[in-house]
């Protein structure tokens, strides 16, 4: 057969559209059911019947890549491409009324009787019809207004609604690491459902609901969490534009718990890790030495650590007008909590360290995978998971409590949530937070291990 004629087929002089169902549409309602898809083109003239051919495949093509948006610009200008060649190749019909617009309005009604029993105008037209009768009416209304843009629905997809919400959040000065976790958390929402694109209109809680449950059989539950977490923020950016109201689809779902909870490191451990880093003949060997061991004396998160320069070393009155030097991380109040902003005094083990400090390079993200895959050869993959750069903290957080200081000092100190209404009785008495001097003693208190 000739390359032309492919997914054409003539039955009594009538061509028809023929092909084999793609294996990601199998699951669409207009291939429900069916291995091979056949369609009368409802024309005997090949011309017609090939130009009408490419319009299918266009559309099919639109649906295998998924993105609805694409779906609808697709759709759009292929009308207006097989309009003209309506008329370029049936010039006696030219003032008569019959035109593409027609021709197809009766095709796509023809189409929703025949298939699903109602008409056009029903609310329960089939999404893939609703698409190319939207983009028919579309189609036929910006050869008036060539600047008309699209109905809200198909401008605002999924992937718009993150590209606003990383916008936003970059404003906010949030870092790589978190705009790098929202978008990984689209991309697997995506991928998981077998789609491009997705309108942000369209996104109902069962979506959510089989991809949380699927996503479990694969990740831990905190990273679920998590991906729900981000994704109900994408959401929420579609709703603070009033494109989308009512509940947000990625809130509340249930999320079996790890069972596996984040250990504090040993002294033993940190001198081992200390020692593979000294070692280490990446470029980034001192920048990751020096991550470590102010992850060691102050109990900060990765982040907070990795976007601390110059500006950040900042000194504080202490007692008899001693001025302490401190680490003011989050100043812009751009942390994980309201708490991430605060001062935690230099450990003395730093002082040598922070001599000429100016920030460190690239991300906090490609700091994290250094650090864990030099911990997972040092520990295994069977035992690295309860241990991580965030043990640091753990470990800052135990040692505090072992030397008697109570659960608010300590959660002030790493920059933990605190209460700002109600809470405990110590929590509102020390509202403003313990003094500079307390701070410094606790911090220089934690024994020096490297």
């Amino acid at each position: 057969m000739s390359r032309d004629l492919k997914y054409l087929k003539q039955k009594n002089g009538t061509w028809y559209f023929q092909i084999h169902v793609p294996k990601k549409l199998k699951a669409h309602p207009k291939f429900i059911g069916k291995t091979v898809y056949t369609e009368s083109l409802k024309t005997k003239d090949l011309r017609t019947a090939k130009a009408r051919r490419d319009k299918r495949l266009e559309e099919i093509e639109a649906l295998r890549e998924g993105s609805t948006a694409v779906d609808f610009r697709a759709q759009t200008e292929a009308f207006r491409k097989h309009s003209k060649e309506f008329l370029e190749q049936n010039p006696h019909l030219e003032g008569t009324g019959v035109d593409f617009f027609s021709v197809y309005l009766d095709e796509l009604e023809a189409e929703a009787r025949k298939q699903y029993g109602i008409s056009l105008e029903s609310p329960d037209l089939p999404y893939h019809l609703k698409v190319q009768l939207d983009a028919l009416m579309h189609s036929q209304r910006i050869e008036k207004d060539p600047d008309l843009p699209p109905p809200d629905e198909y401008q605002s997809t999924l992937k718009d609604m993150l590209k606003k919400t990383l916008d936003n959040k970059r404003q906010q000065g949030k870092g790589d690491k978190t705009l790098g976790k929202i978008e990984r958390s689209v991309d697997v929402f995506l991928e998981h459902h077998e789609i491009n694109d997705i309108p942000i209109t369209k996104i109902r809680r069962k979506h959510a609901v089989e991809f949380c449950q699927a996503a479990q059989q694969q990740w831990s539950g905190s990273t679920v969490s998590n991906f729900m977490v981000f994704l109900g923020q994408v959401w929420k950016t579609a709703r603070d534009l009033e494109i989308v109201s009512g509940e947000n689809p990625f809130a509340d779902h249930h999320i079996k718990s790890d069972g596996q909870e984040v250990k504090p490191w040993t002294p033993e451990q940190i001198k081992d890790l200390y020692e593979l880093l000294s070692r280490s003949e990446s470029k980034h060997a001192d920048e990751d030495r020096l991550l470590f061991k102010i992850g060691l004396y102050t109990g900060a998160r990765l982040e907070e650590i990795h976007s601390l320069t110059e500006k950040n070393l900042v000194y504080r009155p202490g007692e008899n007008d001693e001025q302490i030097l401190s680490f003011h991380i989050k100043p812009h109040g751009d942390g994980k909590t309201r708490s991430s902003t605060r001062y935690v005094p230099v450990h003395p083990a730093l002082f040598d360290d922070l001599k000429g400090f100016k920030g460190f390079s690239g991300t906090a993200d490609a700091a994290g995978k250094r650090f864990g895959r030099l911990k997972k050869a040092y520990l295994g993959a069977a035992n690295s998971r309860s241990l991580v750069f965030h043990s640091l903290r753990h470990y800052v957080s135990t040692e505090l409590y072992r030397a008697g200081y109570d659960s608010y000092f300590v959660r002030f100190l790493t920059g933990h949530a605190r209460s700002s209404s109600g809470g405990t009785e110590l929590e509102r008495t020390y509202i403003h937070g313990p003094s500079y001097q307390v701070l410094a003693d606790a911090i220089a208190g934690l024994k020096k291990i490297i």
